[in-house]
Parts: C-alpha cells; sequence; structure tokens
C-alpha cells in the first residue's frame, strides 16, 4: 500500500490513518527521547527547518506502531514525504557518528 502524501491525509486523525493502513497495535504518543532526537536529527538534515517545526512535523504525523509480536515497537510514518525524510536523516547522522 502506498503511503499517503501530505495533501492527501489532511484532515484524517490517527486513527482513521491506523486503520487505513491495516495498523492494529499502535500509540499515538512516541517516546519523548526518540522524538527529540528525530526532530534535531532532521532539522540538521534540511537546515531549512527548525527543531520545532520538525518536531511538530513527527509528532503529528507519526505513530508508535508494534507489530505482531513485537514488545518494544517502531515509528510509522503515516506521511509519505516525512518517512523518507526521517529515515534518509536518521542514516546519515547515524553513519556521520
Amino acid at each position: 500500500m502506498k503511503k499517503l502524501r501530505q495533501e492527501q491525509a489532511a484532515g484524517w486523525t490517527k486513527q482513521e490513518l491506523a486503520e487505513y493502513y491495516g495498523i492494529k497495535s499502535w500509540d499515538g504518543a512516541l517516546p519523548q527521547q526518540w522524538l527529540e532526537e528525530m526532530a534535531r536529527k532532521v532539522s540538521e538534515y534540511t537546515g531549512y527547518l527548525d527543531y520545532g517545526q520538525c518536531y511538530d512535523l513527527i509528532r503529528a504525523g507519526t505513530v508508535w506502531h508494534y507489530p505482531e509480536g513485537s514488545i518494544i515497537g517502531e515509528p510509522f510514518y503515516f506521511d509519505h514525504s516525512v518517512d523518507i525524510l526521517a529515515k534518509v536523516a536518521g542514516r546519515k547522522q547515524d553513519g556521520d557518528d
């Protein structure tokens, strides 16, 4: 299933988006340390979005997904552009350390 673009998902609740993607086990509250670190990485990577913009963008379009059998969970980005941006920024930052 293709991820929605931000304009396609506008007005949908996290519950509606989770149902659309078939996510059965999720939490709308993201781990605070993870969220802060990801917002920092994305902000540094883009160079044009500040930390607060990245924080809000990630928080609004992401849930913590628990795939079957997982108790740790992982982020699930509803927005296609945020998904790509977070993955690229995370890889670049992790590789630079």
